[in-house]
């Protein structure tokens, strides 16, 4: 089992400077990526806070007609808050549209973006 370090942006500010880390293994496709997020005290030199996550890419026919099931090869828990927050393609359902009360954020959430 290989993992390849995608690409690496570090943001400093004052105090704290932030690193977001893009990985792929080899079981990867192209449609999902598993990211890093870590923040260090600059002072200190210790790290202290991280989120990981997967983005989903969901453009093209291919890539949105199986949005559940990129999913849910990732977790059955990020395929349950893919079927409660979006449709089959993975736009945001209208109720949830409804709730965020802001065309644009409502857009660019609904758009998805590849990369």
């Amino acid at each position: 089992h290989q993992t390849w370090r995608m690409s690496d942006a570090k943001f400093n500010f004052a105090n704290f400077r932030f690193t977001l880390t893009f990985e792929s293994d080899e079981f990867d496709d192209d449609a999902s990526k598993e990211f890093f997020l870590t923040m260090l005290d600059k002072k200190k030199s210790k790290e202290i806070g991280t989120v990981e996550g997967h983005l989903i890419d969901r453009t093209g026919k291919v890539n949105s007609a199986r949005f559940f099931e990129r999913c849910d090869a990732i977790s059955s828990e990020l395929q349950g808050a893919g079927l409660l927050c979006c449709d089959n393609q993975g736009k945001l359902r209208p109720a949830l549209s409804k709730l965020i009360c802001d065309k644009q954020r409502v857009a660019r959430a609904s758009r998805g973006a590849g990369w």
